[in-house]
């Protein structure tokens, strides 16, 4: 039976390594994962018969019919991100990987990063939510973190280009399931940790666990948002260099002072022991913690000092409170917030705006997280004046019994329409609006589709805002 050892050698002399059988080829490592919903063992036989030279499992009994080709290991999850980092990477690691991770903000975090590395000179790598980005290249993401192996052959391809720098999130899915095994970060963000995924994880404490693993198994240094329990867990646990930030003054890197305006922020920022004014081209009050996240890691990096001023010229990813410019003078926003605290820090942030009435159009994802769905509409009731209840990403889950559990969640005074239809919600929304008027449209932000019975439709929030408009001018 081969070692570890040589296995890992194989991998970086280039022998292939896989985790899909569907995928082998003469003389791959094949790796089995187990799956949430099936085990990756169930494929060995396919894989040999495709040609497999080597099977890595956990699975004694599946190994014991592989016999001299079968290679056992604890943690299989872990063995692909070794063999991996040894396939893509045989001379080490060179790229310098910056990780997010958080319930909210982690995109927002992670195009400003882009922005202020990009000022101060580097070629610079995005992973995440929206897209997939470097120079010359761009790509629609699919997931918040790829899988492991489209992951590592993603940094192996900007390596090769001269990236020096990649920005990357990293989600909860992808700490449990360790899809970034093998890797080192120089820096890890902690952004927040409120009620998301729970249909994933059994309970807030197994969610915090699995973001702490970030800081626990990967980063170097820390960035840590100091103003909630979870952020100063990390803080307490961390043994590396780190940094707090927040509105707290007991925080290294805080927000002294701040006025909202319809389409700006003018802030002070004190960073440590020196203050800075800033006037920056985006709105949202928690949009100043993604800025002062995005400054820890130019602190880190050595190069916030000369760069400070880029922040001033940073604009909101794509459906991440995207103000939508119409030739009628309508106050639309378009937000991903698709959780009880981001929907509740956007309506706050709006209503602290100079305006006369806040309309929400809303829903929430089929399929998931159930509990948060009454948060929702409780979070909308404190600070909109009306909002409009209807579908979101439904999946295979009847529309009608996730409304219903939304609704429960609004106050008997609160007043509200449900309309299934979201285009002719948002219609309804537009058709509401005055002058000094917000709609909110939550929940999608970027997307373009609508996933519906496992089918996704072509659907895409700003896209309609502006064909309804024009509708109604012809």
């Amino acid at each position: 039976m081969v070692s570890w050892p040589e296995i890992i050698n194989l991998a970086k002399n280039g022998k292939r390594v896989v985790a899909d059988s569907r995928k082998v080829k003469k003389g791959d490592i094949f790796v089995a994962i187990p799956g949430v919903r099936i085990d990756g063992s169930v494929f060995v036989l396919e894989a040999l018969e495709k040609g497999a030279s080597y099977i890595v499992s956990k699975n004694k009994k599946v190994l014991k019919r592989v016999g001299s080709k079968g290679i056992y290991h604890p943690n299989p999850s872990l063995a692909l991100g070794e063999l991996a980092k040894a396939y893509y990477f045989p001379r080490g690691q060179k790229l310098k990987l910056i990780g997010i991770t958080g319930t909210n903000g982690k995109t927002t975090v992670c195009f400003f990063l882009e922005h202020l590395l990009k000022k101060a000179g580097f070629k610079v790598g995005i992973i995440g939510t929206v897209l997939v980005r470097w120079p010359g290249q761009e790509q629609k993401s699919f997931m918040t973190t790829p899988d492991c192996l489209t992951l590592y052959q993603l940094l192996a391809e900007m390596e090769k280009t001269g990236v020096e720098i990649v920005c990357m999130e990293v989600s909860s899915h992808a700490l449990s399931q360790a899809r970034i095994a093998g890797l080192e970060f120089e820096i890890g963000v902690f952004t927040n940790l409120t009620q998301d995924h729970l249909d994933y994880h059994k309970d807030m404490q197994d969610y915090f666990k699995a973001k702490s693993k970030l800081f626990q198994q990967y980063a170097k240094k820390a960035v840590l948002y100091g103003d909630c329990k979870w952020g100063k867990e990390i803080l307490t646990q961390f043994s590396g260099e780190k940094l707090s930030y927040g509105f707290h003054h007991s925080n290294d890197f805080k927000v002294l002072n701040y006025k909202l305006f319809p389409e700006k922020i003018k802030a002070t920022f004190q960073l440590r022991d020196k203050n800075i004014a800033l006037e920056l081209p985006f709105i949202g009050k928690y949009n100043l913690l993604n800025v002062l996240a995005a400054m820890g890691v130019g602190e880190f990096l050595g190069i916030l000092k000369e760069n400070i001023y880029a922040f001033e010229s940073c604009p909101p990813p794509p459906g991440r409170m995207e103000l939508v410019n119409n030739e009628q003078g309508l106050g639309v926003i378009i937000d991903y917030a698709h959780t009880p605290d981001a929907l509740e820090n956007v309506c706050k942030s709006l209503k602290e705006l100079p305006i006369n009435k806040l309309v929400v159009v809303f829903g929430c994802g089929g399929d998931r997280d159930k509990i948060k769905r009454p948060l929702m509409a409780k979070a909308v009731s404190r600070w909109a004046d009306f909002a409009i209840v209807t579908t979101d990403n439904p999946r295979f889950e009847a529309p009608e019994e996730i409304i219903k559990d939304i609704i429960k969640g609004f106050s008997s005074e609160f007043k509200y329409l449900v309309e299934m239809d979201r285009k002719i919600a948002i219609s309804k929304g537009l058709n509401m609006l005055g002058k000094q008027d917000i709609l909110l449209i939550a929940g999608k932000g970027h997307e373009d589709y609508q996933e519906i019975c496992g089918v996704k439709y072509p659907f895409s929030d700003k896209e309609v805002v502006f064909k309804i408009l024009e509708e109604n001018n012809n």
